[in-house]
């Protein structure tokens, strides 16, 4: 009997993880200010209910929001908002990690994936930026 090793294939679609491959056309590849990790923030669109894609990695309950504004004061980018008192919202089995965003209150979070160390220390000894640094700006709170 021949035994073959299982293959992982890393999720790939809206809001993944940009350290795994590219972000795809209409999303960037974004950090958020004083929020560790990065992820693949998809453009906001009037064709989706909310106007962010509903699509997400499987077992993913945060919800996506069309809630970031990148050099603007016009929400224009979606994120996975996630609850940090309510664990494994975000990406588990990607490394995505729930972090509170300042002046959300601590309770409301943003979905983002955690840098691998090599390319955390290459992108710092060659000064490449990796992402777009943008405020948050959550609407109506």
């Amino acid at each position: 009997m021949l035994v073959l090793p299982a293959l992982v294939v890393a999720y790939v679609g809206p809001y993944s993880n940009p350290y795994a491959g590219p972000c795809f056309k209409r999303e960037l590849n974004l950090s958020v200010t004083n929020v560790p990790g990065l992820f693949c923030a998809p453009h906001c669109e009037p064709i989706y209910q909310n106007s962010c894609p509903p699509t997400k990695p499987a077992g993913v309950t945060a919800m996506p929001e069309c809630i970031i504004g990148v050099n603007s004061t016009v929400e224009n980018y979606c994120a996975l908002i996630c609850n940090t008192d309510a664990p494994n919202q975000c990406d588990k089995a990607g490394g995505a990690i729930c972090h509170p965003v300042s002046g959300a209150g601590g309770v409301q979070g943003v979905c983002t994936y955690p840098a691998p160390s090599r390319t955390a220390v290459a992108a710092e000894a060659t000064g490449v930026v990796v992402a777009a640094n943008i405020t948050v700006q959550v609407a109506g709170r």
